[in-house]
Formats: C-alpha cells, structure tokens, sequence
C-alpha cells in the first residue's frame, strides 16, 4: 500500500446512526417496552346442539360421513369429555392433582388458553408450550333461540359435563 491507509466503513452503523426515531419510539426505547411482538391466535369454537353437530361430506359419500360424525367428537362434545375426566381426577381430599391443569371453573371458550385442539384425534390436549390462545364462539342469531340460550349457557357455565348439565341449576332441570 503506497501510503495510504485504508478506511473500514460500516455501513449499518450509519444507516443506524441516520435513523429518525419519532417520540413515541424513544419512549418505547427508554422504558424497555418491546418493538415488536406476536400477535394471538384466535381459535374458533364451535357450537351445536345435542345431535346436530355438522357434517362435511363428498357428494358420493354421505352415508360414510353419517356413520363417521355419529363416532366423532366436536370441540363441544370433547370438552365435556374433559369436564368428567377433571371430575374423576379430584383427590378425595377435594383438591386437584398438581402436574395437571384443573379445567373445572373453565368456561368453554377458555379452553384454547391451555388445552389445544387435536384435529386428528378429536380431542382436547394439555398445551406444552405457554402461547397465548382465545378461544370465540361463532355468533348465533337470538332468532336461533335454542342455539342462542345454548351459547349464553356456554358462556357462564363452569362444571358441565353433558348438554343436561347445561340444562341443570342447584338440581332442577
């Protein structure tokens, strides 16, 4: 080199050092808050009532797809299913095993927060990992009455473990 000495330029840091960061960044910035982040999925629960649970077919198979959706769980039939397991759990000191999550005072649309949906076994799952889920009914018009009484029943209720639980208050049907 005859002399000259060559100058390292880096061109990041430049770029870095010309950005504009509006107010609102730099506070951002300051108080530590994050600048980016994932948003939540939104898993949607499904809503039937006793035997009316949907069924999707092709053309030339509709009596397989009969026989197949009496045998197969909905979200809703699934987390009854759940509902009787987590009663058969209890202690009998009254209190809930530790290494497992308690879904009794869940109401049905929590359930994406810990348990996710396996497609192919039908079924609830504890989640494994701590992703964040809400779980939204589908709308149901009030002119569906039976339907729409079953999604308000769906929203409050806690301990039901079949469509006559739901039906049932301090005993009484």
């Amino acid at each position: 080199m005859d002399g000259k000495e060559t100058e390292v330029i880096d061109e990041i840091k430049q770029y870095l050092d010309i950005c504009f960061v509006c107010p609102p960044e730099a506070m951002h910035h300051l108080y530590g808050f994050p600048m980016s982040y994932r948003s939540v999925s939104v898993v949607q629960m499904s809503i039937h009532l006793p035997e009316e649970q949907n069924v999707m077919f092709q053309r030339d198979e509709k009596a397989e797809a009969v026989t197949n959706a009496q045998s197969t769980n909905t979200q809703l039939i699934a987390w009854f299913e759940i509902k009787k397991k987590s009663e058969e759990s209890v202690l009998p000191d009254g209190t809930f095993p530790s290494h497992l999550k308690d879904p009794r005072n869940d109401v049905y649309h929590q359930m994406p927060e810990y348990f996710t949906w396996n497609k192919e076994a039908n079924s609830w799952k504890p989640k494994k990992t701590k992703e964040f889920a809400l779980g939204t009914m589908y709308f149901i018009s009030p002119r569906n009455r039976e339907k729409y009484a079953l999604r308000q029943l769906l929203l409050y209720k806690k301990r039901a473990t079949s469509f006559d639980d739901l039906l049932t208050v301090e005993g009484h049907t």
